[in-house]
């Protein structure tokens, strides 16, 4: 049997445009963040990044609902639900992907 370990690493950064450059923050990276904390923080150093304003996502509550991006161009949506389920956790997962992509489309 092998065995890993994850040491984290605490970094301190004087500026958002410092943090930015040192991680490389740009394109297919996802910031999840206010829109205030962005427009005040990160607009100005973005370089293509995915931003989500988690206030205009969906109900700000935490949901059951999994799926992940998939595909040679990240153009497949994958649901990652549990193999056993009611017709009604059914109905409410596509409820809440229905409302995300409302949201989502609101904003292009």
């Amino acid at each position: 049997m092998h065995s890993f370990r994850l040491v984290p690493e605490i970094r301190q950064y004087d500026t958002t445009k410092e943090f930015c450059a040192d991680l490389h923050i740009g394109k297919g990276d996802l910031l999840l963040i206010s829109e205030s904390l962005y427009n005040k923080f990160f607009k100005q150093h973005d370089k293509g990044a995915i931003t989500v304003f988690y206030r205009k996502y969906g109900s700000g509550e935490p949901t059951d609902m999994m799926v992940e991006g998939a595909g040679t161009y990240n153009n497949v949506i994958r649901f990652l639900a549990p193999l056993v389920m009611t017709d009604e956790q059914l109905a409410a997962g596509l409820d809440i992907f229905e409302n995300a992509v409302a949201v989502c489309a609101a904003r292009q």
